[in-house]
């Protein structure tokens, strides 16, 4: 962060940050509706089937976001100052003309098994502390952070195997 804000300027830190919130927002429209629905669906008590649609909805909603504000970050000016690209629109455009739309989802997979794992993961042990310890009560914030925590544990040990894929 300190050479950025000596050499670019403080301004850069903030550079995609528009791009962040659409992916945001992306990412929170298909968790939000699809794993309520997903759950009504299944009927799972357990969130494994409805947490695996969720996954994969929520991956497909966000990576094309994730995919343009990353390559938006990564642009360097070429030696007269010019960027490739004049936004994220414009970048998204050439992308699709160059026939190349599946580059928007590169990593679908892995973002999905992520997803899944947490997401099912989480709310499992947060069912299951809810019934077992707290008589199905809603439990205070600090344990449903610890069943986060867990989950995110647990989906990081799935998770990464995906990763070495991209090795």
């Amino acid at each position: 962060m300190y050479i950025i804000t000596t050499d670019i300027g403080v301004l850069a830190l903030w550079k995609g940050s528009s791009l962040t919130v659409g992916r945001e927002m992306a990412l929170n429209m298909g968790m939000l509706a699809s794993y309520d629905q997903s759950v009504e669906f299944f009927k799972d008590n357990l969130g494994f089937g409805a947490s695996s649609v969720c996954g994969f909805l929520l991956s497909a909603y966000s990576l094309p976001f994730d995919y343009v504000k990353t390559q938006i970050q990564k642009m360097q000016s070429d030696a007269e100052g010019k960027y490739p690209y004049t936004g994220s629109l414009d970048f998204a455009m050439k992308t699709l003309k160059a026939g190349e739309p599946f580059k928007l989802y590169t990593g679908l997979l892995r973002q999905a098994t992520y997803t899944t794992a947490r997401l099912g993961r989480f709310m499992s042990i947060l069912t299951n502390k809810e019934l077992e310890a707290n008589d199905g009560k809603p439990l205070p914030l600090y344990q449903k952070t610890l069943c986060g925590l867990t989950a995110g544990v647990i989906e990081a040990c799935v998770g990464s195997p995906a990763d070495l894929g991209l090795l």
